[in-house]
């Protein structure tokens, strides 16, 4: 109204070719406003070179706009609502993925933030290619773990689980970036072993050993399945005992 231009209409720029929203004078193509006039409707000036497009009075242009002040506040206010949901999932995620140890975060936790992208259809390429790969890497371990405490049912002792195996697998469970439910059964094996073998060392240490003691050992592994290195040692003082027994008799 200042500039005396008191016409208006709503004009979609992006469906004009380029030729016909360029600004007469400096060529810059028009996106959300521009000033025509009456005596050349096909002319068209941006905001600042209103004064070239013609020497008719102000009052005989007309202000072509895209949106209004309305709409623009209302799309100001979903962009920072866009934007400000991205920082806070992006920290998040971020956030997670660099925790370590129990403080990392659980498969399901990831799908989530994952899920959490498509649904609000954030633009982070890096982070949700990050948050998939640790997934599936995830995923992978988890069919492992069941895998390799399934493996000591199996009969054929060429594949017989070994304490190396367990601690292997725990080394691999603590690089993952998130914690899975089926790395508690491996944790769980790799505990029993070791209580076993202190139970084992102190057998073994003892001068004089139970032959019930060793047998419950030795029963005791068949339990866990595990190859331990020192069970052959029980076995032979095992044996050593029951041949000293059948002397006695």
């Amino acid at each position: 109204a200042k500039s005396g231009v008191v016409k208006e209409e709503c004009e979609s720029f992006e469906l004009l070719p380029d030729d016909e929203r360029q600004c007469c004078h400096c060529q810059t193509l028009c996106f959300l406003s521009g000033i025509s006039c009456l005596c050349r409707p096909d002319r068209l000036a941006c905001l600042f070179h209103v004064k070239e497009i013609c020497a008719c009075a102000m009052s005989d242009k007309c202000l072509r706009y895209r949106y209004t002040l309305t709409q623009i506040r209302s799309m100001k206010a979903r962009v920072e609502t866009r934007a400000h949901k991205y920082a806070t999932w992006s920290r998040e995620v971020e956030r997670l993925l660099d925790a370590e140890g129990g403080d990392r975060p659980t498969v399901a936790t990831l799908k989530q933030l994952a899920s959490e992208a498509t649904e609000s259809n954030l633009s982070a390429p890096d982070l949700t290619e990050e948050i998939q790969l640790a997934i599936e890497e995830a995923e992978v371990c988890a069919a492992d773990a069941v895998k390799l405490v399934n493996s000591k049912e199996a009969s054929n002792p060429a594949h017989r689980l070994t304490l190396a195996d367990l601690e292997r697998f725990m080394k691999r469970l603590d690089r993952l970036p998130c914690l899975i439910e089926e790395g508690d059964l491996v944790q769980d094996l790799l505990r029993r072993v070791h209580m076993f073998q202190v139970g084992l060392q102190a057998a073994l240490s003892d001068p004089t050993p139970s032959y019930a003691r060793l047998a419950a050992l030795l029963d005791e592994a068949q339990g866990l399945d595990v190859e331990v290195p020192q069970l052959s040692c029980v076995e032979q003082v095992r044996l050593s005992l029951s041949r000293l027994r059948l002397k006695r008799r």
